[in-house]
């Protein structure tokens, strides 16, 4: 989240696994109620994603291989994510409620 508020993200993220994209903006979007990386923030994250660790790692894991199919690509079976992948991530999400 940028200090004006606006939710910044990479555009190399439409070629990471889809439940490592749901983490990022996740991660982001409780930026809005817990702007600092505290316990509060941790603790809400841990709210509206119980399994966020899992889904970091498979992101730190897609980029260090350049976010190749080989890497697992985007979504469980492997295959690229597109564009509007990237924006139906919130159906698998818990609401997050400020």
């Amino acid at each position: 989240m940028s200090p004006a508020g606006r939710l910044l993200l990479n555009r190399r993220l439409v070629q990471a696994p889809i439940d490592a994209i749901d983490y990022v903006i996740s991660h982001e979007l409780s930026h809005v109620a817990e702007p600092h990386h505290g316990a509060a923030f941790f603790e809400l994250l841990d709210k509206v994603m119980p399994d966020w660790g899992r889904r970091k790692q498979r992101l730190e894991r897609a980029r260090e291989n350049g976010f190749s199919k080989a890497s697992g690509g985007a979504g469980e079976l492997g295959d690229q994510c597109s564009p509007a992948d990237v924006l139906q991530f919130s159906t698998r999400m818990k609401p997050l409620v400020l």
